[in-house]
């Protein structure tokens, strides 16, 4: 629920995020070699999730993976076995000490959001947001997932104003867009990364900057219920700008800022919007530390004043 593409003519242009892999999840056992989006498990002792990853190959992809542990990087028939999601057969995927690769997505072929075991689509809308997400705006092509953002003029089929995403009717918004996830809240502990691309503002240009929100994150339920959320996020603020978030709270109407712990990161000389980088989080009992292009950006720690989530959570990507 954090799009928010800002428009800079009156023209239906589309704003566009691009994930070139899916989302790689690895517990506590395994590195993933390229980048991709992958989830690895936190170890024996950990339940742990997700992760996405943009471009595995070349940045112009987005993957999930799990990864199982290992030493190095084992063979593509080895390291996959097991492996949930969509991983290539052909790919070698990297490991992380203490981290087993779980979950991969690749995007090398559309998924039907309607059917997959794994991965649907979010109808969310909240009150406070331009945005209403619809699945028409998830689109599969050349091996990455693009979510388009689109004025909403009114014409062609209007969602309807309830949604899981608020306790209360959704008004309707000016803008369209989509958000993937996971059907279930079943990741927890774990190193979650995407590799994706922020979208151009205006197109052509990708100095221009917006107000728009792009991320991976791990969820839980809606924010009248239990709202857990670890994400890291590229904004429309600067070519460069990254911001790392934390969200713990028990039903409450709105947000508000004692619910939320923010960390800014600027990858100087880097344009997030030109080219596909990773993004990853590791979040564990003991801290979450954020990753930009395997580089450690920024921690949250037990002594924060914010606890840790705890609860498992949903995997999602708008």
């Amino acid at each position: 629920l954090k799009l928010h593409p800002s428009l800079c003519r009156a023209s239906q242009q589309r704003r566009v995020l691009s994930m070139a892999s899916g989302p790689t999840v690895m517990p506590t056992h395994g590195h993933p070699r390229r980048p991709l989006a992958a989830l690895l498990l936190a170890g024996a002792s950990w339940s742990a999730h997700a992760s996405l990853t943009a471009p595995l190959r070349g940045g112009s992809s987005v993957s999930t993976t799990a990864m199982a542990a290992a030493n190095g990087t084992a063979s593509a028939s080895a390291a996959l076995a097991g492996v949930f999601g969509h991983p290539s057969p052909t790919e070698v995927y990297p490991t992380y000490s203490d981290f087993t690769l779980w979950l991969v997505e690749e995007f090398d072929a559309p998924l039907d959001l309607d059917t997959d075991p794994i991965w649907t689509w979010s109808d969310g809308g909240l009150r406070e947001g331009q945005v209403r997400f619809e699945k028409e705006a998830i689109k599969f092509q050349d091996g990455k997932m693009r979510i388009e953002a689109s004025i909403n003029d009114n014409t062609g089929p209007q969602p309807e104003t309830c949604s899981h995403a608020e306790k209360e009717p959704v008004t309707p918004k000016t803008l369209r867009s989509g958000e993937l996830r996971t059907r279930h809240n079943m990741f927890r502990y774990g190193r979650y990364e995407v590799r994706m691309r922020a979208p151009i503002v205006q197109p052509g240009n990708t100095t221009v900057n917006g107000n728009y929100i792009s991320t991976m994150f791990a969820f839980r339920d809606g924010k009248f219920k239990h709202w857990r959320e670890i994400d890291i996020e590229v904004t429309g603020d600067t070519q460069s700008s990254v911001t790392m978030n934390v969200l713990n709270a028990e039903n409450t109407d709105a947000w508000r800022p004692d619910i939320q712990s923010s960390k800014k990161f600027d990858a100087k000389g880097q344009n997030v919007r030109a080219d596909f980088h990773t993004y990853a989080f590791e979040w564990l009992p003991s801290g979450i530390t954020w990753y930009f292009d395997g580089e450690k950006v920024g921690e949250h720690l037990p002594a924060d004043v914010l606890p840790i989530p705890e609860l498992s959570t949903k995997i999602m990507m708008n």
